[in-house]
C-alpha cells in the first residue's frame, strides 16, 4: 500500500535543511508525496515548527489546525523548536498530532522523527551519512554544517531549545556540496544554529544519538572548510554563502580566506548586532562590546572592497531610552549596511529579558521601527548607487512568462528583475549593476 506524506516547514534556514533530511529519506523508503489533487488518503502530515517569536508559535500551531481541518491526515508528527519547548501543548492540539522533541536522541530531532517512523537505524545512519542531493525547486540550497547556540542572549529562547553542538565533519560537507553541485545547484549557503561555533563536537551525520563529546585540541575551523569548499574541482561556475556570523566571528582568518578566494566566496556577510547602544547591548548579553563590533564592520569593509554588510535590530528592548535608540541609529549609519531586519522586541516566557522592568509601549516600538527603516531605505539605496555599473554576478533562479522576466540573487545578495529568458534560469549572469530607477532591485529576505 502507497504511504504518503507531505512537509510544512516554518522557521530558519536550519528548520529548512531539516525538512529536506526528512523529505529525501522518507522517499528512499517507500513513501511518496502526496498533493491534494490525489484520489488517495492524506497518510502523514509533518510540521516543522518555530520558536524564534511568540508570533512563529501561534503561526505553527495555527498551520498545524489547518492542516488537519483541510487535509484529513492520518497522522501528524509535529517537531521543532515550538514542539521542544511545549510537547504538552501540542499533545493537547488534536488527538493525531504526536511531538517529537528530539530528547530521545540527545537532541538529534530529524533521527528521532525518523526512527518514530518505522526507519531502521542503520537505513537512517546511511541515507543521511550522504547528504542532501537536492533542495527542492531551487537553485541556491542550504548546506546545514553545525547545530547548537550557548550563547543565551537574555531575549532569546533558542539556546535553551537547541543547546548540543554538533559540527558536520569536513569531509561529509564537501561530499554533500559536491553532490548538489553535481545535481545543479550553484549557490551553495553554510548556515547552522550558531555557524562560528562550527568545529565544536564533530560528529558524522549517522550519529543518531549527539552525546557529550570533550573537546579536541584538533578542531576545524570554518575559514579553512571555506577553503576547502573553494577549491572543489567542480568544472562548472559556483559560490558559497556564509550565513549569519556573530561579528567577533568574522576573524582576519577568515577575512583573509573571503579575500583569497574571492571568486567563490560572496562577498557579504550578515554579522547579527540587535542593538548599537553599547547599554543596551550589555542588558541583552550579546558578545563583545558595540566598539568591537564597529571593529570587526571596518576591518571587513577594508578587507573586502565593497563588501555588503547585513544585520538585525531589535528596537524597543525592555528599558531602551530615546538616547539609547538613537545610538543604534547612529551606529547602523556609521557602518552602512545593505540591508537591516528590524524586529520590535517581543517578551518570550522563560527569558531573563521578559521579567525585565521597563517594558516599551507597543505604539512606542511601531514608531521606531519605521524611523530605523527610513534610515535602512536610505542606506539601501546608497549601496544600490555604489553598484551601478559594476561587474555582477546574478543567478537567475526564476522565470515569469507573462511579464518575460527573470529574477535572481547577485553576489551582494542583491534580488534583481529584468527581462530574460527561461533557459536563463540556473545559470549566471554576469553583467553591469543597472540603474535603480530603470529595474526593478529587492533584497532577498
Amino acid at each position: 500500500m502507497k504511504k504518503t506524506f507531505q512537509i510544512h516547514t516554518l522557521g530558519c534556514k536550519v528548520n529548512q535543511y531539516e525538512s529536506e533530511q526528512i523529505r529525501q529519506v522518507l522517499l528512499q523508503n517507500g513513501y511518496s508525496l502526496w498533493q491534494s489533487s490525489l484520489s488517495e488518503p492524506l497518510n502523514l502530515a509533518i510540521v516543522n515548527t518555530c520558536a524564534v517569536t511568540q508570533e512563529s508559535e501561534a503561526k505553527s500551531r495555527k498551520l498545524t489546525r489547518q492542516i488537519i481541518r483541510r487535509f484529513t491526515p492520518q497522522k501528524v508528527y509535529v517537531f521543532g523548536c515550538s514542539v521542544t519547548r511545549s510537547p504538552s501543548t501540542w499533545e493537547n492540539l488534536d488527538k493525531i498530532v504526536h511531538p517529537i522533541t528530539g530528547t530521545k536522541t540527545g537532541g538529534n530531532r530529524v533521527a528521532e522523527l525518523l526512527q518514530t517512523l518505522g526507519i531502521p537505524q542503520e537505513t537512517v545512519a546511511n541515507q543521511l551519512e550522504t547528504g542532501l542531493r537536492q533542495f527542492g525547486s531551487r537553485h541556491r540550497a542550504y548546506l546545514k554544517i553545525q547545530d547548537g547556540c550557548q550563547q543565551f542572549c537574555t531575549y532569546c529562547l533558542i539556546p535553551y531549545l537547541r543547546r548540543e553542538l554538533s559540527s558536520v565533519p569536513p569531509e561529509e560537507v564537501l561530499a554533500e556540496a559536491e553532490g548538489l553541485l553535481c545535481r545543479g545547484y550553484r549557490e551553495l549557503v553554510l548556515t547552522g544554529i550558531h555557524l562560528g561555533y562550527y568545529g565544536q563536537n564533530i560528529r558524522s551525520r549517522r550519529e543518531l544519538h549527539w552525546q557529550k563529546q570533550p573537546l579536541s585540541s584538533h578542531q576545524p575551523s570554518l575559514p579553512t572548510l571555506l577553503a576547502s569548499l573553494a577549491q572543489l574541482p567542480f568544472p562548472q561556475p559556483f559560490r558559497i554563502r556564509i550565513s549569519s556570523l556573530e561579528a567577533h566571528e568574522a576573524s582576519d582568518e577568515l577575512l583573509a580566506t573571503m579575500a583569497q578566494f574571492s571568486e567563490k566566496i560572496c562577498p557579504h556577510l550578515h554579522l547579527s548586532m540587535q542593538s548599537g547602544s553599547p547599554t543596551v547591548h550589555q542588558r541583552m548579553n550579546r558578545p563583545g562590546t558595540v566598539e568591537q563590533y564597529l571593529e570587526r564592520c571596518w576591518a571587513a569593509q577594508k578587507s573586502l572592497p565593497g563588501v555588503a554588510l547585513t544585520t538585525d535590530v531589535i528596537v524597543g528592548f525592555p528599558g531602551e531610552t530615546e538616547t539609547e535608540f538613537l545610538e543604534t541609529c547612529d551606529v547602523v549609519q556609521q557602518i552602512g549596511f545593505s540591508k537591516i531586519h528590524i524586529f520590535p522586541y517581543s517578551p518570550r516566557p522563560g527569558t531573563p529579558a521578559a521579567s525585565l522592568h521597563g517594558q516599551i509601549p507597543q505604539i512606542e516600538k511601531q514608531r521606531r521601527v519605521q524611523y530605523l527603516a527610513q534610515i535602512e531605505k536610505n542606506l539601501h539605496d546608497r549601496f544600490l548607487q555604489q553598484q551601478t555599473g559594476k561587474k555582477i554576478q546574478v543567478l537567475v533562479e526564476t522565470w515569469n512568462p507573462q511579464t518575460q522576466y527573470v529574477t535572481g540573487t547577485s553576489e551582494h545578495y542583491l534580488r534583481y528583475q529584468f527581462p530574460g529568458k527561461s533557459d536563463w534560469v540556473g545559470t549566471f549572469l554576469n553583467c553591469l549593476a543597472p540603474p535603480n530607477e530603470n529595474n526593478k532591485i529587492m533584497m532577498d529576505d
